[in-house]
């Protein structure tokens, strides 16, 4: 994982870290190692040696893990747990647990120490391997009065495991050998803060910290501590003997432990970070795009191709995957770190989404080769596991020499189409597809004749500025907006999707306001409005604004510049027959700095609660109002930040909706995880764009603490050319009523098209290859979250969640050779067998709970291995170039700002100077006074070398951007040699600065008790 160096500096680490800890492990036979829970970083070792050093190495390791001692997986990577699908989440676990196991033995325990809070799933994903515990710190926020370290942790279906809250960090006893001479009175002083919050006589505490150079010398120091102690006894343990105990405590004395249920955002104790939700929102939108690309078409295609007799590519699609689980480490995937790193994960993006879409194109197009076809043909194949009706859209390539076309079902009847654009021999069809099949297809034909064209049911029609269906209707304002009819209930929304642009004096981690903002929307400002396609399947319309906005923040930061830039912002606004869904497609190009840009639909709901999909299978409530934090923390909390304002920004992946139990609205989008409801009118606020310069500062508004490097990150401004897509769904009741879920995945998930000719085939014109249905509801309400082969590449599996919070029974039917059918947990290991009743799997699904089946089917060959040149993919549309977002853009980086981060080095120059003239004078002081002025030094030489460092990132990104210049090449070269020189000097300083703190907590303590006795409350372990 990378930070604050990319990968290709960090991987080097590994060698020698783990050398070490390979030789320590063998030179003290009591040593333990916790190995950060993440098999990846055994990988990376691995692969950077050779031969034979290599096989030593892993024999080695080995023996150290099959004995307990040495502790890996369970994840293969510490990924972010908001912003990673349920998918993702559980890729991540059976790799984890598959490289572990190879090594000896799993982890079973959940090592969440720095995550950026928890959807209320995590644990049971978690309990699904097997996993009945976690040890993390962030997102959980107690009364300090109620407050405890060991909690049951609860999610929506009841799934219970214990939770280990490490109020304290995760380092509180970290480099204990560089400090040994107060080393036991350290040890002493922070069992003292710790005992009043443990339920059990268990304390724990940390020793180690991240970038750690090498593992702590700590058996000595306990040795010691042990032989001066009567009664209580210290010890160095692992996560798996400290759950034992505490369970063994707990079982024994009957301890009743709080129960904490739903999900875990709170920045009470340490922040949870809720910026990094919109920080650098591309790369959420490409990793959206990925994980669609694999759970929705490369996996599941690739089973049903496999299913008909075609080739599942196993090492392929796990090679993908691994690929996509190395962008999702927190730092990467919230956008928190340099840029350099940034730009890595976007190469990566781009190779898994070819990858991803080259593997589910073959298996569309093989499927499509084996439908006997009596003319040329679209075979439309739809991802989810219910039926669809929708306007398909795609682009045809006519055949040679026609000059018109009909399209017809395979009965022969003609079915309604639109054009659209044509070049040369392509055109823009938009036709009505009727009942497309779960997860299967449906063919259609082109004819060479004319077509009648047939009339639909629902037409769309339109005028100079409105459209509506037989579901809605639409006016669009002069200034843009739109007023939305819910013709179901005559109700208006008023003034939906107009843009607010506003200052971001925050950083990567977190948005702030600044002293003074000026927030300019599009009320009331005169756009340019065009009817760009009209047609009784389709109508959209063009609207264009050209902005002026302030072009950053001010020097000082405490206000917006009074100098403005000529910004773009181009929407498409849509209509479609038989949905009652209003899309969006918003185009920017993002040329002014220190900014957020959002867009606001009005909803006058009388409601405290908005509901949002979750990545992590849940749709969740949460309140509309943020929680405003007492100040009071626990006696002795190392404070490393907490938000200072109230918090309402929420996560969400797919739809936020707003409900008074009659009627509601929704808003859905793909890959834009941030929004607000704000209180005048229940306005909900989707984040588009969040633009900042710094990857963390400390002079923020929302926020106090250290939280992250001072590094000018110039990419984290997010310039240049963006499109956002986002709808409107007026609906009765509640979410699950107005199928909100099903609109949303028909909006973000759509239908594909592949063209072929006329051949033979033994596959039928349509077919279902799997379905779900639910009794008594729709079939949206079960959200599946993947289908693909088993990891012994035997047999089918496949899990799904039960959104509703109650019971539901479920049919599951595979359309092709089921023999058996078991139920399994999320690590594939069967449970029990299920009975089959024509192919048909009949199950009762508990409320919220997540289900895992596996399935030997019986292969039958029904299909070719390989295409024809004739058979090929179709683009939905012709991609389109807006003349209006051709405006200059400042450059991303300028002299101006290499001389400030010049004038930062100096200016830290100067206080280190006078900080190590202040200690020289200060050695005769008291230790805590010494103490104190050692640990202001150490800050400031972290600071420095972050000033440095920052330098060198600037210099290298504006020669990268300066291509003119003269060996620009070279110069970058001699810059990256002393970006890898200093990176790992910020590592060491950044580990003495956080030892620091707590011996400046210990030294004061020592001063306000001088003979430093500790009075044992309880006995300890």
């Amino acid at each position: 994982p990378a930070w604050f160096a990319q990968r290709k500096y960090t991987r080097k680490w590994l060698v020698p870290f783990i050398d070490n800890l390979l030789k320590t492990l063998s030179l003290e036979p009591g040593y333990k190692y916790v190995l950060d829970g993440q098999t990846s970083i055994i990988e990376d070792y691995f692969d950077q040696l050779k031969g034979k050093e290599r096989g030593k190495k892993r024999k080695e390791m080995q023996g150290y893990v099959k004995g307990g001692r040495l502790l890996v997986g369970p994840f293969y990577i510490g990924s972010d747990w908001t912003l990673t699908s349920g998918a993702a989440q559980i890729h991540n676990l059976l790799y984890g647990h598959h490289e572990a196991k190879k090594l000896g033995k799993v982890m079973k325990v959940g090592w969440l120490l720095d995550q950026f809070g928890f959807p209320a799933q995590t644990w049971q994903v978690l309990k699904g391997f097997g996993i009945d515990s976690a040890f993390l710190w962030r997102g959980l926020g107690m009364d300090s009065d109620k407050m405890k370290s060991e909690v049951i942790l609860a999610s929506p279906d009841s799934s219970e495991i214990l939770g280990i809250y490490i109020w304290d960090s995760y380092r509180n006893a970290m480099a204990l050998s560089e400090t040994k001479e107060i080393a036991k009175e350290r040890i002493i002083s922070e069992v003292k803060k710790l005992i009043p919050y443990a339920l059990t006589e268990n304390v724990l505490l940390m020793n180690g910290y991240e970038f750690d150079p090498g593992p702590d010398d700590i058996l000595p120091i306990i040795d010691e501590i042990n032989r001066g102690e009567k009664e209580e006894k210290f010890l160095q343990s692992t996560p798996l003997e400290y759950v034992e105990a505490v369970k063994r405590f707990v079982e024994r004395h009957k301890v009743e432990l709080p129960e904490i249920k739903g999900y875990l955002y709170s920045g009470r104790y340490a922040p949870v970070l809720c910026g990094v939700w919109s920080s650098r929102i591309y790369l959420k939108q490409a990793n959206e795009k990925c994980q669609q690309a694999l759970e929705k078409w490369a996996e599941p295609f690739s089973v049903f191709s496999w299913s008909v007799g075609g080739a599942y590519p196993f090492e392929k699609l796990s090679r993908i995957w691994r690929m996509l689980l190395r962008n999702h480490p927190h730092d990467e995937i919230c956008g928190c770190g340099i840029d350099d790193i940034h730009r890595d994960n976007i190469y990566d993006y781009k190779e898994v989404l070819k990858a991803a879409n080259e593997v589910g194109d073959i298996s569309l197009k093989i499927i499509a080769q084996g439908i006997k076809t009596k003319s040329p043909a679209l075979v439309i194949f739809n991802p989810s596991a219910w039926e669809r009706s929708s306007v398909v859209q795609a682009v045809i390539r006519l055949p040679k020499g026609w000059k018109q076309f009909s399209l017809k079902d395979h009965r022969g009847r003609d079915v309604p189409f639109q054009l659209g654009r044509k070049r040369e021999d392509k055109v823009e069809i938009r036709f009505w597809g009727e009942h497309i099949p779960p997860y299967g297809y449906k063919s259609y034909y082109l004819t060479q004749d004319q077509s009648s064209n047939p009339k639909i049911k629902d037409p769309v029609k339109s005028g100079d500025n409105w459209m509506r269906n037989s579901f809605t209707r639409v006016e669009i304002n002069e200034d843009g907006s739109l007023n939305i009819t819910d013709k179901l209930y005559d109700k208006v929304y008023r003034n939906v999707g107009y843009f607010e642009d506003g200052a971001d004096s925050g950083d990567t981690y977190n948005y702030s306001f600044p002293k003074v903002d000026k927030i300019i929307t599009t009320l009331g400002r005169k756009a340019k409005i065009t009817l760009a396609e009209s047609g009784p399947l389709f109508t959209r319309f063009k609207i264009e604004y050209l902005l002026n906005l302030p072009e950053s923040l001010t020097k000082n930061r405490t206000k917006r510049s009074k100098r403005t830039r000529k910004y773009p912002v181009v929407s498409y606004v849509e209509l479609r027959a038989g949905c009652p869904r209003v899309d969006f497609e918003t185009k920017v190009n993002n040329v002014v700095k220190d900014h957020r840009l959002r867009v606001l639909f009005p909803t006058d709901i009388k409601t405290d609660h908005s509901y949002a999909e979750q990545q992590l299978l849940d749709v969740a409530k949460f309140p509309i109002k943020g929680e405003t934090y007492p100040k009071d923390v626990p006696e002795g909390m190392l404070v490393a930040g907490r938000d200072t304002v109230p918090v309402a920004t929420r996560p969400q992946r797919s739809f936020v909706d707003l409900t008074d139990g009659e009627r509601g609205l929704a808003v859905i989008s793909f890959g834009l995880p941030e929004y607000e409801v704000l209180l005048e009118k229940n306005t909900i606020a989707l984040t588009l764009l969040r633009g900042v310069g710094w990857l963390a500062r400390t002079d923020l508004l929302t926020r106090e603490g250290d939280v992250g490097w001072e590094f000018f990150t110039p990419d984290a401004q997010c310039p240049g050319k963006f499109t956002y897509a986002y709808s409107v769904l007026p609906h009765p009741g509640g979410w699950q009523e107005g199928l909100v879920h099903y609109w949303a995945e028909d909006r973000n998930c759509r239908i594909r098209t592949v063209q072929t000719d006329e051949h033979g085939g033994k596959l039928p014109v349509e077919h279902s290859f799997l379905s779900l249905s639910v009794e008594g509801f729709n079939p949206d309400v079960g959200r599946m979250i993947e289908v693909k082969k088993t990891e012994d590449d035997e047999d089918l599996e496949l899990s799904f969640v039960n959104y509703l919070d109650r019971e539901i029974n479920v049919k599951m039917r595979v359309g092709e050779g089921i023999k058996k059918a078991y139920r399994t947990d999320l690590a594939e290991e069967i449970k029990e067998e299920l009975k089959l009743k024509d192919g048909v799997i009949s199950l009762k699904v508990k409320g919220k709970e997540i289900v895992a089946l596996r399935m030997k089917l019986k292969p039958r060959k029904l299909i070719p291995n390989s295409f024809t040149q004739a058979t090929f993919l179709l683009p939905h549309s012709f991609p389109v170039e807006e003349d209006l977002l051709k405006v200059d853009a400042p450059f991303l980086v300028t002299p101006e700002d290499i001389k400030n981060a010049k004038e930062r080095v100096r200016e830290r120059e100067k206080i280190l100077l006078k900080k190590e003239k202040d200690l020289r004078y200060k050695k005769g002081g008291s230790p805590a006074e010494i103490q104190e002025s050692k640990g202001e030094a150490i800050k400031v030489r972290r600071y420095l070398a972050e000033a440095k460092y920052s330098l060198l990132l600037t210099q290298k990104r504006w020669l990268e951007t300066n291509e003119q210049v003269t060996d620009y090449q070279l110069q970058i070269a001699d810059i990256e040699k002393e970006i890898e020189g200093i990176a790992s000097q910020l590592a060491r300083l950044r580990i003495e600065g956080r030892c620091a703190e707590f011996l400046d907590d210990y030294y004061k303590k020592a001063k306000d008790n001088a003979q430093n006795k500790f009075d044992y409350t309880k006995k300890l372990t």
